[in-house]
């Protein structure tokens, strides 16, 4: 079973209302009800570095805060994997 792995610094759901207006938040929560319950695995090359390590960092975190239970894996390989 894969958990679900939020980031340490990422913010809750909650702590983004207070730099947004709360209805902002109400409709992400809104948007979100169909696919609570859904499964979400990134994979990603990289944990650190990189836009999309920087990305996952935080959305991971606000995907499960909405009811959808995300993860984000970390793949490993050699150059000739990567290329």
């Amino acid at each position: 079973m894969i958990a679900p792995t939020p980031a340490p610094t990422a913010l809750s759901i909650d702590q983004y209302a207070e730099a947004c207006r709360p209805e902002v938040v109400e409709q992400l929560r809104r948007m979100a009800k169909p696919l609570q319950g859904c499964r979400v695995v990134h994979v990603n090359s990289t944990r650190v570095g990189g836009g999309v390590a920087e990305i996952l960092s935080w959305l991971t975190r606000l995907m499960n805060d909405l009811g959808i239970l995300t993860s984000w894996e970390v793949v490993a390989g050699d150059p000739a994997f990567f290329r």
